[in-house]
């Protein structure tokens, strides 16, 4: 089982070299200039960073954002990308407790909801686990 060390932090506090790591592995799997991928984390409201424990590289990335509704929220997941190799490293799940637990702890009493833009079948098919889903 791959082990990873995490970090949760607001875009606008991402050092230089974590940016350019997040930029790499995001040109990995994505055909997008740095620029386009730079200018969607401003919207993000927290980016979790998935560092491989033995190596201590960037395995992973995953941009959350809360959208306010009248009578409840949505925790939206975009920047998600997670290398090839560590795909199966839970990454995601951890991400999506994580926010499900925090917005139970600062919203008790509101509805919730969670979306995602799936651009793998893979990410596809974990996302729809959650019932309802379409």
């Amino acid at each position: 089982m791959i082990t990873f060390k995490y970090k949760s932090i607001k875009p606008f506090y991402l050092t230089d070299n974590e940016l350019n790591q997040l930029v790499v592995l995001h040109q990995k799997q994505l055909d997008l200039p740095a620029e386009i991928i730079k200018n969607q984390l401003v919207n993000r409201d927290l980016v979790h960073l998935y560092y491989d424990e033995n190596q201590l590289e960037l395995i992973g990335t995953i941009g959350t954002q809360e959208i306010h509704l009248h009578d409840g929220i949505v925790m939206y997941y975009g920047n998600t990308v997670i290398d090839e190799q560590f795909k199966h490293s839970t990454c995601l799940a951890h991400a999506i407790q994580k926010s499900m637990a925090s917005l139970f702890l600062r919203h008790p009493f509101k509805k919730k909801y969670h979306a995602a833009l799936a651009s793998s079948s893979g990410s596809f098919l974990y996302f729809s686990k959650f019932k309802p889903s379409w």
